[in-house]
């Protein structure tokens, strides 16, 4: 085994030990992902089915943002103030995270894959919320080879498909990216999932 061979080897133990996932249940694990050995928090939820009911019909306009729901309001019911506080609780979670910086907010519909490669993404910490559609696609440390990151091939960083996890609509996740300080190299693996219909996607970076 040649040298190169072996630091290759040595560096992805080391990152296999290092990056690592956590589901939780609760807001107040979220912190978690301050964690230096965490860099995957998935906050599983139950979110009332009016909620999702309403989010289904914002899905429908073709042209949706976070500031044109609270301007126009669709309607006066339950399911729209659910997901409004909804909008609002995640915010003030992700502002928390990032103490005093400013955070960017975007909610978007998407009909497209906007990112089909599995990729880390620049940032310290990005939230991620699918409300309506598939949502993100993610890896375990375990399951990919990063040698192969930005080759342009998921087949050669996931041969098994098998192993490509999702998350679920509701849930939330938060990913920590390579900006994030000393987690270079580690940045949590994700992609966009192909659109079996319209998504309604919430996401928050710091800026």
């Amino acid at each position: 085994m040649s040298y190169a061979t072996k630091l290759h080897q040595m560096r992805y133990e080391t990152l296999s030990n290092r990056s690592k996932h956590l589901v939780i249940s609760s807001a107040d694990d979220v912190k978690q992902i301050l964690d230096p050995e965490i860099n995957l928090v998935i906050w599983k939820r139950n979110l009332p089915d009016s909620l999702f009911e309403y989010a289904n019909r914002c899905v429908l306009f073709p042209e949706i943002d976070r500031d044109n729901l609270l301007m126009t309001r669709i309607s006066q019911n339950l399911g729209e103030s659910l997901f409004l506080e909804d909008l609002d609780l995640l915010q003030s979670i992700f502002q928390r995270l990032n103490g005093a910086k400013k955070i960017q907010i975007g909610l978007s519909r998407v009909t497209t894959v906007q990112c089909p490669l599995f990729h880390v993404d620049f940032v310290p910490i990005r939230l991620i919320a699918t409300y309506v559609g598939i949502g993100t696609e993610w890896i375990e440390e375990g399951d990919c080879d990063r040698a192969h990151l930005g080759c342009g091939r998921n087949d050669h960083l996931v041969p098994d498909t098998s192993k490509i996890q999702r998350v679920a609509p509701g849930d939330v996740c938060f990913l920590k990216g390579e900006a994030y300080p000393g987690n270079r190299g580690y940045g949590a693996i994700h992609r966009s999932p192909t659109p079996d219909k319209p998504r309604l996607v919430l996401r928050m970076d710091c800026l």
